[in-house]
């Protein structure tokens, strides 16, 4: 049973940024991992990969970390809604909330996305004046801004519709780090590899989902157990391509460091679902051949250092 003290700290994550995003999904230490592989990183390195001839060190890191002090509350009251409001109208809902917490949101619904806006509105002018109201700043401030009503036609409809936008709801919290140096050096190829490192992978399991399971991806993902291995698969092949898109395209190999990590990752992800002598039975014998191919690009790439 709960005690007043323990109502007084829940209804803290309402106004607290970051903490309903790790109260609710990120309390365990695998989607901790996963949330700072599969968000910071990727933004982060296309940030740094993408910085302007000329720029201040300070400015950067402040802006980096401004815009997602602001993405986060935006998703934040995006989670919200959904865990409440929407979760109302499905038949076999996720309950993340107790009771308490969600009757609490309920009767105080407006007082909550007031303070959250007034805390993004904040940060929002600080990182214009940071930035001098430059056209980057201005637009990835922008973009930012229409998150929450991106999330928020998001959380109204549902089906194929829902599906549909899904994609586009992901990457948008992607996208303001690379706006934010629009116009550098090869910045649509970066922000491709940007939407590469996770949203496209992401937007193409959801449409696997058993009740989404279209025939065109069928033969991608057949079932909820070939998930982890197709996406062991899909950062192999990004590598494979990309490695020979980069020279093309007069891209420095480094730009591809986040397609190994995540690589990796899943790679490791997957050699633990399934044991680890699994993958050298002939069942698995196609992820030593991703081992195999990975090696060879990663000798590749380094012998071009030596």
């Amino acid at each position: 049973m709960k005690t007043a003290n323990d109502i007084d700290t829940g209804i803290g994550i309402f106004y607290i940024p970051f903490a309903y995003l790790y109260h609710v999904r990120l309390r365990k230490v695998d989607k901790l991992l996963s949330w700072i592989g599969l968000l910071l990183l990727p933004t982060l390195s296309y940030f740094v990969f993408s910085l302007p001839d000329t720029y201040s060190t300070g400015v950067q890191i402040g802006s980096y970390i401004l815009l997602w002090l602001m993405i986060v509350p935006y998703y934040e009251l995006g989670y919200m809604y959904n865990d409440t409001y929407t979760t109302q109208h499905e038949s076999a809902p996720s309950l993340r909330l107790n009771t308490v917490l969600t009757d609490y949101f309920y009767r105080h619904v407006g007082k909550i996305y007031l303070t959250r806006l007034v805390y993004v509105l904040c940060l929002l002018l600080a990182f214009e004046w940071l930035n001098s109201w430059s056209a980057q700043a201005v637009l990835a401030g922008g973009w930012t801004a229409l998150l929450l009503p991106v999330f928020q036609v998001y959380n109204h409809i549902r089906g194929l519709k829902a599906v549909c936008l899904y994609p586009i709801l992901v990457s948008w919290r992607y996208v303001p780090f690379l706006l934010y140096h629009y116009g550098s050096q090869h910045w649509w190829t970066l922000l491709a590899f940007l939407l590469l490192t996770y949203p496209i992978e992401i937007s193409i399991e959801r449409f696997s989902m058993p009740k989404h399971r279209y025939k065109g991806i069928r033969w991608l993902i057949p079932d909820e157990a070939a998930k982890q291995s197709f996406r062991v698969w899909y950062y192999a092949i990004c590598i494979v391509v990309l490695s020979v898109i980069c020279p093309l395209l007069t891209i420095p190999h480094t730009a591809l460091l986040p397609f190994y990590a995540l690589y990796l990752y899943r790679f490791l992800r997957l050699w633990k679902e399934i044991g680890w002598t699994a993958l050298f039975t002939t069942k698995w014998w196609k992820h030593a051949i991703i081992i195999l191919l990975t090696a060879v690009w990663v000798m590749g790439i380094c012998l071009q250092y030596l």
